[in-house]
């Protein structure tokens, strides 16, 4: 059973539950930057303002906790730029923008992709037929081809899964 709470987005939550979720992985990213050294780390009160403007944000009512994890461990690995230095709240909010960004132009692309595929299925519907039996054959041609279609896409989305494992 799929917990449903790592897909509802955080614009229907708590935003104290949301707040509380946000400074736990900001105090984690603190601690894997700078360890010991407080000197440059985010202060507690910069945590907290933090998860407050990503709060605020519009982009940000639509992640989810599956999405903030994804973020934060793009962070880590540097997808975002290196994490030298000192990192600031400016820098954090900009990955939450960029990440959505690319959130929606891969959603962008699957929409296309099956409309695309709609299409293709009904450009194989026949239209008219003078016997009823040629109908039927044509539906189950086209529900076939369609089959395949879902089945091609399951394959699809197995393999950017595993790619995504990869990264």
């Amino acid at each position: 059973m799929v917990n449903s709470e790592g897909l509802q987005s955080f614009g229907r939550m708590n935003p104290e539950f949301v707040k509380s979720v946000l400074m736990v992985w900001l105090v984690g990213l603190n601690e894997f930057i700078y360890g010991n050294d407080t000197s440059k780390a985010l202060t507690e009160h910069q945590i907290e303002s933090t998860s407050e403007a990503l709060i605020e944000m519009p982009e940000f009512r639509n992640i989810t906790i599956a999405d903030l994890s994804l973020v934060f461990k793009k962070a880590y690995s540097g997808e975002f730029g290196e994490l030298y230095g000192r990192i600031r709240p400016d820098v954090i909010m900009k990955w939450f923008v960029k990440y959505f960004d690319q959130r929606c132009n891969t959603a962008a692309g699957i929409n296309q992709t099956k409309d695309l595929q709609t299409k293709q299925f009904l450009a194989h519907v026949p239209r008219q037929s003078a016997e009823s039996e040629s109908m039927r054959d044509g539906m189950k041609q086209a529900l076939n081809y369609q089959q395949k279609q879902k089945e091609y896409s399951a394959t699809e989305d197995r393999l950017d899964k595993a790619k995504q494992q990869l990264k």
